[in-house]
Formats: C-alpha cells, structure tokens, sequence
C-alpha cells in the first residue's frame, strides 16, 4: 500500500515538470529576451507591444488653500485659476478682503471645471475660491458692489441674467433669475441699490431690494444705449455716463420720480474718464473725452448740466486726477493742472508718456495710477508737492480687460487677469490668471 502511494506521488512529479517544461518550450517559441528596451516581439522578430495609451487622461493637479502670498521685489502678489483661460469681470474691496469674480474653463490647481467663481484674497494670502455656477450655466459676472445685505453680483447667462449675495465670508446666501440684458451697473442712494442696465428697449433702472428682488422702474430711455460707463449718485441725482447711438457720450440723470433725461452728448468721441469735482454749489463732475484732434475736458453741475469746457490738442490719451477742487490732466508727456472754471493755471513736462490709464485713486496727497507702456503694467505715484510721478512697479503683463482698485491704509490693491507668465506673473498656472496686486505706497509721498 505504501509503495502505491510513493509511485503515485513520483507519477505526480513527472506530470508536473512535463507541463513546465512543455510551457517553457511554448514561450520560448514566441517570445526573444525582452532585453533592455522591454519590447516584446514574435518568432520572426517584428511584432512589438501596443505602445501607452496617450489619451489617458491626466489627474488634474488642485492647490490647497489658503495659499500663501508671492513676494516680488517688495510688492506682494497673490493670484488665482487654472491651467486655461481665467479672465476677471467685477471686484469688491472691503475691510481686509479683495474679492474677484471671474470666469473660467481651468481644470485644476484653484479650478473644479469651467464655470464662474469668487476668489478671496488678502494682503497676505488666498483665502477661498469657489464655484458659483458650473459650465452648464454659462454664466459670467459683470458687476459688482456692496450693498446692506452683502456682496451683490450680477451675471449674465445665456438665456438671461441673475443676482447673486454672499455674506461676509464669501458664501453665497441667495440667487435669483432677471431678464436679459446687455450692459450693467450698480449705484446706490445711500438707502437703496440701483441696478442699471441696458436691453432690447434702451435703458432702465431697477431697485434690488432684499431677498433679491426687483422693483423695475416705470421710466426708461428709448434708444440705442450700447455701454454704460459710470455711474455717481449726488444730491438726489443719478448721474450716468454712456454711450448712445445717436448722441455718442452721452451725461444722462436719473430721478425715481422724474426718470431719465440727457444731459449732454459729444458725438465721435471716445470715453476717457469721469470724476466728481467740489463746486460752488456741491459736488460737480468732470468729464474727459479724446477725439480726432485731440482730448475735451468737460465739467457739469449735479443736476448733469455743462458748466466749462476746455481743449488739450495733439493728444490722443489722458487722465484726469482730481483732489477734489483743482484737478490735473496727463496727457502727451505734460501735466496740466486747472481750475474747477477749466482755467489752465500750469504746465509742466512729464514722463512717462502712457499707452493707456486703467485706474486712477486719489490718496492724502497725492494720486496713485496704473498705465499700460508698451507691453508693461506700470503703477505711479503723483504727490501732489511734486511735478514728478514716483515709479512704484512695472512689469510685463498688460490687463486682459477690467482693472479694479482701491486704497486701503498704505496698500493699493490691485485686480485684473493677465495672460503674461513674466516678472511679477511669473507663478501663473496656466494661460491667464486672475491676480491680485498689493503695492506698498507708504514711502510714495502720497
């Protein structure tokens, strides 16, 4: 019996080194030594292993907020999107906090897919981003204000608009659906929230009040209203730049109880800046506008109606920057100072000579203002003892679009997106980001 067992068991053995042997023989027969390059090939050497497959997709790469901010050579920088294409359309500034809306069609690093979304940032870091609406929505921001319920937004869809609130902490709170429209602004009485915008008709005014609903004004102005520039609220007047079709720039006011009514009108001219001005009887404003011979100052009262005018030839840019009662033209490498009557009281020589303002900000004494020369982002400080603007930062880096600013204590913060990945945008993720600058103006003089 036992020698039964043990011929069964060498039996077994037998079988099994048969089949590893035969196995051996049928892989040898088809495959050569793998070698180095791990390439795999048949008997007659040719066939080779399918290569990787190049259309996995990749993992996206996400941040972790908060992040801290960059500094470049003294000035503080802190930006946020994706890998794609992220363009800033409004922006607020309250207490610490800079927020940016903007849209996106970024997967990864700040970014969960293209859609629009609220970035939050301080002087030192970035604090939150978030998606308000994905890409199904195809939703954009368009502006943007404080209001006494929060941050309000408003956006526009592809079938419409909406409202949005966020609290204090960046969270959404409430959203509402509007009707279409094409151009917006928000301005405010000093107890109510006006949204103005343009459609089809020309342009209205609504009151948003809480809970996001609108109280559509009975009044409106027919026509053609293809922008809307700015918007000021004195003295129980809304005082509205635009530009119409049949009376180019035009000064427009509003009155809830009188509706809207021109003003004033520069046709073939393009809108420059517009400012408010201390006069004899209150506040005032003053207009800037550049046309084919050169730019045209223009002041109006309260109620929108001219008051002086004056003319800067072979200029073809500017700006404006007013302390409140005198205010100073740059133009064409001079610097022109006047009178609330448009009397030129100077003229100095100037450098530089800017492609483009995109923001000017009145401080204690003096103006900060950001230009475009050439391919550079530039940040200038005027004091108002000197005839020479103070260089505070330059780089390569023009805005994509907006530029929003605002002086808090000695920072100048600064929102815009830019596709550059040069000096200061060196941290880019990928082919525009939004980015906040912080611009130190303790040591300016202004």
């Amino acid at each position: 019996m036992q020698r039964q067992k043990t011929v069964a068991k060498w039996l077994a053995v037998i079988v099994l080194l048969t089949v590893a042997v035969g196995s051996y023989i049928l892989y040898d027969s088809f495959y050569t030594d793998l070698g180095d390059d791990h390439t795999a090939t048949g008997g007659d050497g040719d066939a080779t292993v399918p290569p990787p497959d190049d259309d996995a997709p990749e993992i996206p790469e996400y941040t972790t907020l908060p992040r801290a901010a960059e500094s470049y050579r003294g000035l503080t920088v802190s930006h946020a999107g994706g890998e794609g294409a992220d363009k800033a359309g409004a922006a607020v500034f309250f207490a610490d906090k800079t927020v940016a809306f903007f849209s996106s069609d970024s997967l990864g690093y700040d970014c969960r897919g293209a859609g629009m979304y609220c970035a939050a940032f301080t002087d030192n870091e970035v604090t939150t981003v978030s998606r308000v609406s994905d890409s199904e929505d195809d939703e954009s921001p368009v502006a943007a204000t404080l209001s006494a319920q929060g941050v309000l937004l408003v956006s526009r869809t592809a079938e419409g608009g909406g409202l949005h609130l966020f609290d204090a902490s960046l969270r959404e709170t409430a959203s509402a659906d509007i009707a279409p429209f094409d151009k917006a602004a928000f301005a405010t009485d000093g107890t109510s929230t006006l949204l103005f915008y343009t459609d089809s008709r020309g342009l209205n005014a609504a009151v948003v009040s809480d809970g996001l609903t609108t109280e559509k004004s009975a009044y409106y102005l027919a026509g053609v209203v293809d922008e809307i520039y700015q918007v000021f609220f004195a003295g129980g007047v809304f005082v509205i730049v635009a530009h119409t079709a049949t009376e180019g720039v035009t000064v427009i006011t509003f009155e809830h109880n009188k509706g809207f009514n021109i003003q004033y009108g520069l046709k073939n001219h393009a809108f420059l800046q517009f400012a408010p001005l201390a006069g004899e009887d209150g506040i005032m404003f003053v207009l800037l506008t550049a046309a084919g011979d050169g730019l045209r100052l223009n002041t109006f009262d309260k109620s929108g109606s001219p008051t002086a005018s004056a003319a800067i030839d072979n200029a073809s840019s500017g700006a404006v920057l007013s302390d409140g009662t005198s205010l100073k033209v740059i133009a064409a490498g001079k610097v022109y100072t006047y009178c609330r009557h448009l009397d030129l009281v100077a003229s100095a020589s100037l450098s530089p000579v800017f492609d483009e303002m995109y923001f000017s900000v009145r401080a204690a004494d003096g103006h900060l203002f950001g230009v475009r020369e050439g391919n550079d982002f530039s940040v200038y400080a005027l004091a108002d003892s000197s005839s020479s603007p103070l260089l505070l930062i330059s780089g390569e880096g023009a805005p994509d679009g907006d530029c929003f600013a605002a002086l808090s204590g000695d920072s100048l913060r600064v929102v815009f997106s830019t596709g550059s990945d040069k000096d200061f945008f060196y941290g880019t993720f990928g082919d525009g980001d939004v980015f906040c600058l912080s611009v130190s103006t303790a040591s300016s003089g202004v």
